[in-house]
């Protein structure tokens, strides 16, 4: 078996995957975009991955967003997102190599100082102002082009390698969503040398507290039972991510 057949019960109507079996008919998730990411990442980490996934993971997210740029958590949906799927949609384009999706989300954010209101881009609210946490900006802007802002992203790099290296310090076991968020931001930030660093730190320590299962482990937790356990790699086993 492979990750792309086993993955077909859990894909939904809308062509996203879930945390759940929903056989194409109904969506049963509201992180269709983060586990869609989760999807093509491990794609390419079991060497599954075809020349036109680019396509189609760029379609499904686009299909997500309330505007160029403004994620929702799956098509036509207005309710209002949260960081989640941001970090693992972001991951995953830094992971792939997809610039027009970050680049659409950092020019949102600064056109509209941080605020990703689903339901009116100008209603601030403190659940819409995503940019509250200062990783997601620096996250979206990672892979944009914009090198003329560089000077102005360092001190949030050394914010998010902080956040990477301090990551679920002292959280319990039990408590995989935090890890899980937290390995996204990993993967999605090897362009920062700080970052870099900080996720050796970030490693050692999922080592140390799930041994060499590790993602795998994790996943047992947040999943109980998915394709996604199957098929996740850790660091130690593949040499890291370049």
């Amino acid at each position: 078996m492979t990750l792309r057949a086993e993955i077909q019960p859990y894909t939904d109507g809308d062509g996203l995957i879930s945390c759940q079996l929903s056989n194409g008919i109904w969506r049963t998730s509201d992180n269709g975009p983060l586990f869609t990411s989760e999807y093509f990442i491990l794609l390419k980490e079991n060497h599954e991955f075809l020349f036109t996934d680019i396509h189609d993971y760029t379609s499904l997210i686009d299909s997500c967003m309330t505007r160029p740029g403004c994620l929702s958590r799956a098509p036509d949906d207005q309710g209002q997102e949260a960081p989640d799927d941001y970090i693992g949609v972001l991951g995953c384009c830094h992971f792939l190599g997809i610039t027009s999706i970050p680049r659409s989300i950092f020019i949102y954010g600064l056109k509209h100082l941080g605020n990703f209101n689903n339901k009116s881009a100008w209603t601030f609210t403190g659940e819409s102002f995503l940019w509250r946490m200062p990783q997601l900006i620096f996250l979206s802007y990672l892979g944009t082009g914009f090198w003329f802002l560089y000077p102005l992203m360092i001190p949030l790099a050394f914010y998010t390698a902080l956040v990477i290296a301090s990551s679920c310090m002292n959280t319990p076991i039990s408590d995989s969503n935090a890890r899980h968020l937290a390995w996204f931001l990993v993967i999605g930030t090897q362009k920062s040398f700080l970052c870099r660093l900080a996720s050796k730190i970030w490693w050692k320590r999922l080592r140390k507290h799930y041994g060499d299962e590790g993602l795998r482990a994790v996943d047992k937790i947040y999943f109980k039972d998915h394709p996604f356990i199957r098929y996740q790699i850790n660091k130690w086993e593949m040499g890291g991510y370049l």
